[in-house]
Formats: C-alpha cells, structure tokens, sequence
C-alpha cells in the first residue's frame, strides 16, 4: 500500500467533505419539514375559522328559534281568497245546454262539445258510478261542491278546443287546478268505462260487416282497413326526456298508431310512442303485430274471401311504403309500369286517405290533439287521447244509426243557417252538396262518382270528376272555362277555387243576374 503511488486524476480526500454533504442534507430536510409544518399550521387555521364560523352561524339560528318562541309574531297572510258560486256555474249550466228548456239547440250543442245532449246525458248518469269525484258532495265547511254537470263541462271544453286549464274560471267558477283535476279524472273515467265496448278488438263478425261495406264501396273484397301514426306535440316535456322524444320538427311530440274503416271508426289504438320511433319502430312493439305473431288475429278475425278465382285467407290492410312487407299489407307501388299498375296505385293512395280523414276528424273536433300539450304526466296526455278517440267513436256509432256519416266540415266555423243556405243548390227537384258540406246517403254503396256541368251566361264550366270519399266531396274544383260553339275545347282559365271561394260564387252570381245552374251528366258526355 505504501510503495503505490498516488492518482494525479484523483483529487485529494478531506475529511471535511462528507461533513459539509451530511449538513447539506440536513438542512433540506429542515427545509421540508418547516414547509409541511407551515401548511399544517394553515390548514389547521383555516379549520378552526370555518368551525367558529359555523358555531356562531349556530349560536345565531339557536337565538333566533328561542326568540320565536318567547316573542309572538304575526303569521304571513296569503292573498284574498277567491269565493266561487257553485250553484251560479250550475244554474248557467242549465240554463244554455241541460235544462228542459235551454238556450242552445241540440246542433249547436254538439257543435260546441262535440257529442251529443244524449251522451251527454250518459256520461253524467255513469261516471258518477265509477268515480267518486264526479259525485255532489260538501266540503269540510258544509259548502255545497262542484257538480258532475260543471265537471264534465269543463272537461269537454278542455278537450274541444286545446285551451288552458283557467280559460273558463268566470264561466265555470273553478280555478285552474280543479280543472286540471276535471280533465285528469274525466279522461280516465271514460277509458275505463268505455274501453270493453269502444276500443274494443274487431272480431269475425266485425270483420264480415267491415270486408263487405268495403266491397260495396272500393269493389275488393277482404279489405278490412289503412293503418298509420299521428304525432301530437309535448310542451312541457321533461328536458331529460326531449332528446327522446324529438320529433322530425325539431320538437317533443307523442305518436298515435291507429286503425281506421271507412266509416272512420277506430278499430285499433296504441298511444304514447316517443316522437324519435317512426312508423316501422311503433309497428315492431305494436299490439297488432304481436296479434299477427301469436296467430290471434288468425283465429279471432280472419275470413276466408275469393279475389279473381283464388281463395285467401288472410285480411289486408291499406298501408304507406315505410311499412315491411307482409301478407297482410297491401303497400302502394313506388314506380308503377303500365296502365294496370298505375290504376292499382291510384286505387291503393285512394282508399288508404280513409285513416288520413280519420285523423284530421279527430283532430277537428278536438283540439287538445293539435296544440301543443300542456301537461307534464305522460300517462295523462295518453288517458286524453284514448278519451278522444272514444267520444269520437261513440259519434260515429251515433251517426251510423241515423244514416250519416262522421264530417270534419260540420265542425267548421260556418253555422248550420249558413250550411243549409250556401251549401245544398237544388235544382229539378234534385239536391246536390257544395263541396264544403258532406253528401248524406242511406245507402253508402249506391254513392258513386259523377261529374257536375255548370252553366253561367254564355260560358260553360266544366268540373273535373267528383269522388265522393266516405261521403265527403273534395274540397276544391278546378274549373275549365271555353266558348260554346267551337269545335274545340280550348281553355281560357284554369283556377281552383276552395270551398269559401265555392260559397262566394253561389252568393254573388245571384246579384250579377246570372244564376249558375248545376246538373249532372254521364261520363260519355
């Protein structure tokens, strides 16, 4: 060791190095220590602020909870109550529509409620029974209540016209809450009483009685009605569920399956789809499909009919293209080649605007399914749509018996002196309607399509084919205007005039000194 030498790269080794690196390390620690000890020392600071806080916060409220109790203060008074007159909303009741001698007509009542003084009558006599709110009781201060009359009022104003709950606070004497309730038990109360016998399920006697009318009328048999969807808007959608329920409008809307014959009644109903599903998606959870599945429909409904010599088993419905293809769906072709598809098409996009009318009926005569829901419960916007289409069932059943048929036209804003005045032009002894009023007949299969020729001055207009659709007249007439004399029929004006343009013609030609004969004439002419 001793005869080594020394590295000269090496520097020389003192002791006091590694004592300065130990001090070194030493004061980092220190170092750290003070920090975390300072950050303690904050934290535990601020601790104890937030607890004093918080007990002075307490010895605060203690204080004022013993203050109220040692020291009376006067209770915070609520506005003047309102006295509604109960009987004054009954007398008015009866004095306009069900006294003995009331001021409106029965027309003018089922105009305004959209049913009549008889179902009126029936839905007073059973609700009563299956609902103890619509039964006349008092209050805890022995007040007289609200009558069964003044509830069921307020409900079919509500469904008739799609106003808000407190519109008829001075007519009715009930404040919005109470109606709110009206609607809400009114609309249940009519589900389940009526449900068994009004949304009831077609059976094979309904199908044979449905199949033949339609032969009667469109000439196919085993036709047995148009499926669609109809969307209502939701206004007060919960905003966690407005993604879901989005319409293609951009909006919250509900979706309403239905069924309908050319008599409009609803056959098949199933409500309360969110707007996002279209008709395909509805289809697949639809009661009808699981009936198609299960072979229920098979054996409940199915007739056996004969087209062109070749026997079928299965009943068709009408449907638009969306729709897959099944044994029962009859779908329009998308491109028709040839004469005979092109009429099988017109057929097809003819008789399947059955459901089209039934919707916009049903949506005529009540309101509520067109403006935009107010309601926040969805299984309440649900019981007022199958409330609706029961009422409107019970309309069609009523109109049935008397030999007409359901029209949106009579809910109009025209009066019936008006209707009766510009609407029906007799001539010959032979009555023909505007094409603004619905064509009354007994028998639905002898209405046929006819033509009407016009004659004014020296001038003859002629009307293209008319085609009574469930006994209702198109809505406008496209008018040729030419000279008579002429070889050839060459137009001189080509208009459409809608059916307020129609009653003004009627009533101004009169005072022109020309009077617009009608008369009808065969397809040869």
């Amino acid at each position: 060791m001793d005869n080594q030498r020394a590295d000269p790269r090496r520097p020389p080794s003192n002791g006091n190095n590694s004592q300065a690196t130990t001090f070194a390390i030493f004061m980092i620690f220190l170092c750290v220590y003070a920090q975390q000890v300072a950050e303690t020392q904050a934290i535990m600071a601020t601790v104890m602020a937030a607890t004093a806080l918080k007990l002075r916060r307490r010895k605060r409220k203690f204080e004022e909870v013993m203050n109220d109790l040692y020291t009376f203060k006067e209770p915070k008074r609520r506005g003047p109550r309102t006295k509604y007159d109960r009987e004054r909303a009954l007398k008015c009741v009866q004095d306009d529509w069900l006294g003995p001698t009331p001021l409106f007509k029965d027309r003018q009542f089922e105009r305004q409620f959209r049913i009549t003084r008889g179902i009126m009558e029936k839905l007073i006599s059973d609700l009563p029974r299956s609902d103890a709110f619509f039964r006349h009781r008092s209050d805890a201060a022995n007040k007289p209540g609200i009558h069964a009359e003044v509830k069921i009022i307020a409900a079919l104003k509500h469904l008739a016209y799609g106003t808000t709950y407190g519109t008829n606070v001075d007519y009715l004497q009930m404040d919005e809450k109470t109606v709110r309730e009206c609607v809400r038990h009114f609309a249940r109360g009519v589900y389940e009483e009526y449900k068994h016998t009004y949304l009831r399920g077609m059976t094979r006697a309904d199908a044979k009685r449905v199949t033949a009318m339609h032969n009667d009328i469109h000439g196919i048999p085993g036709y047995l009605g148009n499926l669609d969807c109809m969307h209502q808007f939701w206004k007060n959608c919960p905003k966690a569920w407005q993604g879901h329920f989005q319409g293609s409008k951009g909006k919250p809307t509900i979706v309403l399956e239905a069924s309908a014959d050319y008599n409009l009644w609803f056959w098949h109903v199933a409500c309360g789809f969110p707007g996002t599903m279209n008709d395909i998606n509805i289809w697949d959870i639809s009661k009808l499909h699981r009936q198609f599945i299960d072979g229920t429909f098979t054996k409940e409904v199915d007739v056996p009919f004969t087209i062109a010599g070749e026997i079928f088993t299965h009943m068709f419905f009408l449907v638009d293209g969306i729709y897959p293809c099944l044994a029962r769906f009859v779908k329009a072709l998308c491109e028709a080649i040839g004469v005979s598809e092109e009429k099988f098409a017109a057929w097809q996009e003819h008789c399947r605007k059955s459901i089209e009318r039934a919707f916009g009926v049903l949506q005529r005569k009540f309101l509520c399914l067109v403006h935009a829901s107010e309601d926040h419960n969805l299984e309440d916007i649900k019981m007022k749509t199958m409330a609706c289409v029961i009422l409107h069932n019970m309309m069609v059943e009523r109109r049935i018996n008397n030999g007409e048929v359901e029209n949106r036209n009579f809910y109009t804003e025209y009066s019936i002196q008006e209707q009766q005045e510009v609407g029906i032009v007799e001539n010959n002894n032979t009555t023909y309607a505007s094409p603004s009023l619905s064509l009354y007949h007994e028998d639905a299969s002898a209405i046929r399509p006819f033509h009407l020729l016009i004659h004014i001055g020296n001038e003859r207009s002629l009307a293209t084919e008319v085609v009574p659709d469930g006994n209702i007249l198109v809505e406008f007439l496209v008018i040729l205007c030419f000279k008579e004399g002429q070889n050839s029929c060459e137009p001189l004006l080509i208009c459409v005039l809608s059916s307020s343009t129609w009653k003004h013609l009627l009533m101004t030609y009169p005072l022109l000194g020309k009077s617009p004969q009608i008369t009808p004439f065969s397809h040869d002419a």
